[in-house]
């Protein structure tokens, strides 16, 4: 079952990633469209929620192992591709990247050594927190599915909730302040565990309460500015606050519950658009443009500016452009292709999957 409203939505937050990430080179702007930070807690409340809509496939025989599998295909090529591009640009100019950093990079780990979670192709730390997410994937979907009710199973995500957001409202205020505990708070994979399980729970109620409720544009566009306003403004009243939150981590998880919820609820034709060819065609790309937004931007500061980036607009969409062009391009040509082939090659691997339905 897919929405593709949502995979639109994604398209959307991986351009605010990249934006926040190239902001001070380039544009100098502030709230919303540098909420990257938050961006990647949307991506990990959208990644539960659409894990438990299309989770059927796990009842069946073979299920579990075709459900990791399927999870290294989507995954691993376009991830191996984007590490290999920047280590071998850094070679080019003389910067070498050592063999424990390749090795955590490469082995989805990077994210859980303190003072690592950065090292090689820096937004592929969340990859390494799902990583995880998707090793516990099952055990989670079964617990709140099969062994508790709905109004226990968001009892059970919203405590998780609550109680990352206090530890890490307390680290970040009473710990001693370092470097490493800064990353620690921004990048440990536990810390993230109820943004993912928050989608997992919405997944599941969706799947059961199909016509739950029934939503109209407004309504969305209601919820949605709410999210773009709060994140717009958050500058402002976080100042307020006379304590440091965890806004870059997990703060805003329940506000893109909602937002995810509203959307999957959606029926209107007003956003057809939103469903329309192309834009599923970018928000399918949009894992290129996380992932590889890096890499491009090495291309343009190494190779075509040669001193560094001019700092202008103009600049940033001259290498946004680009960077959504070789997104889709990787998508047509080695992304969907490898996630085909790698599929069937687990269903011949794995004789036990070869009845589970694709997930």
């Amino acid at each position: 079952m897919r929405i593709e409203i949502l995979t639109f939505f994604r398209f959307i937050a991986a351009l605010v990633v990249v934006v926040f990430h190239f902001n001070n080179d380039w544009i100098a702007t502030e709230g919303f469209w540098v909420s990257g930070p938050e961006m990647v807690t949307f991506f990990f409340v959208l990644s539960g929620f659409v894990l438990s809509v299309s989770a059927a496939a796990l009842d069946q025989p073979g299920g579990l192992l075709y459900f990791y599998w399927c999870r290294v295909a989507r995954i691993v090529p376009l991830f191996y591709f984007a590490a290999f591009v920047f280590v071998a640009i850094k070679a080019a100019n003389g910067q070498w990247v050592s063999w424990k950093q390749l090795l955590l990079h490469l082995s989805f780990a990077q994210a859980w050594v303190p003072g690592y979670g950065l090292v090689v192709n820096a937004p592929g730390w969340s990859l390494s927190a799902e990583m995880f997410f998707y090793a516990v994937f099952p055990l989670a979907y079964w617990v709140l599915s099969a062994k508790l009710s709905l109004k226990q199973g968001l009892f059970s995500v919203v405590s998780l909730w609550l109680l990352s957001v206090l530890g890490s409202t307390w680290l970040l205020n009473y710990a001693p302040p370092s470097r490493e505990l800064y990353q620690f708070v921004l990048y440990f994979p536990l810390l993230h565990l109820c943004s993912f399980c928050l989608g997992v729970w919405a997944g599941i109620f969706y799947r059961q309460n199909p016509d739950f409720i029934v939503t109209k544009a407004r309504h969305l566009f209601a919820v949605v500015l709410v999210a773009v306003l709060t994140l717009e403004w958050a500058p402002v009243w976080l100042k307020l606050v006379p304590l440091a939150l965890p806004s870059a981590t997990n703060l805003y998880a329940v506000l893109f519950l909602a937002v995810v919820l509203v959307a999957a609820y959606c029926r209107s034709p007003w956003l057809a658009p939103l469903s329309s060819r192309i834009a599923v065609l970018l928000g399918n790309a949009s894992y290129g443009v996380y992932i590889l937004h890096y890499p491009v931007y090495l291309v343009f500061y190494y190779g075509l500016w040669g001193d560094g980036p001019a700092p202008t607009r103009l600049a940033f969409l001259q290498y946004l452009s680009v960077l959504i062009v070789v997104s889709i391009a990787l998508y047509i040509t080695l992304e969907k292709p490898s996630n085909k082939v790698l599929r069937r090659l687990g269903k011949g691997l794995l004789p036990s999957a070869r009845a589970a339905k694709a997930i």
